[in-house]
């Protein structure tokens, strides 16, 4: 008997293992192993769910953004979980992601790339283009606490893993297109009490080139 030992970290594809027995042409037992692959990644299918709802479609490549919401139920508490979904020109769609419902710990300070599945919420999608890099990206962001709203990006393709953490809790302001520049809001507290609103702007690698406070009475409650 052979002892086959395999250790793999899969993060594309589980190893599923067959043992297959049988006799040599001298009669002597034989034990084999044959090794199939099985894909776990999401498949790409021919159209998104009925009940996607479009957030956002990219005049240049044609790619849309979709989201489908989800009532999940823990212990009679309601809680809408989300699945992005991305599909392009020819009809071919992806679902990237489910919202992740744990709370997530961000790095506030320095913009880091994470997982797509470590993503909370997803309530507004914009498509913008890298004029430097010719690339396509998607600007995610969603409000997964009824109070902040953290903003992502990442490139649209049906190959993206991972989503760069803009360090924002205040929402997507918009981008432009001569500049280049992500615009998006935070917040700090003043010393007396009350909120007020900083506007970043940003690059496309979330370095902060611009900031500006935002006096608004919004921000004074």
């Amino acid at each position: 008997m052979k002892k086959i030992m395999i250790s793999a970290v899969a993060a594309l594809s589980l190893v599923s293992c067959v043992n297959t027995s049988s006799n040599n042409a001298n009669g002597e037992f034989e034990d084999s192993l044959d090794i199939i692959e099985v894909a776990t990644d999401e498949a790409i299918v021919s159209s998104v769910p009925d009940d996607a709802e479009l957030l956002a479609e990219d005049e240049l490549t044609g790619m849309k953004a979709y989201v489908v919401n989800l009532s999940v139920m823990h212990d009679g508490d309601g809680e809408t979980l989300s699945e992005f979904w991305l599909e392009d020109k020819d009809g071919n769609a992806k679902k990237m992601f489910t919202t992740n419902e744990e709370w997530q710990d961000m790095d506030w300070e320095t913009p880091k790339k994470y997982p797509i599945t470590q993503i909370m919420a997803v309530d507004k999608a914009d498509f913008i283009y890298n004029k430097a890099e010719k690339k396509t990206y998607i600007v995610l962001s969603g409000c997964p606490d009824a109070r902040n709203e953290f903003v992502y990006l990442m490139p649209a393709s049906f190959d993206s893993k991972e989503a760069l953490f803009l360090c924002c809790a205040d929402g997507y302001f918009g981008f432009d297109d001569d500049s280049q520049h992500i615009l998006g809001g935070s917040y700090g507290y003043h010393e007396e009490g009350g909120r007020y609103g900083i506007l970043k702007e940003m690059d496309f690698n979330g370095k902060v080139l611009e900031k500006n406070i935002i006096e608004d009475e919004n921000y004074m409650q």
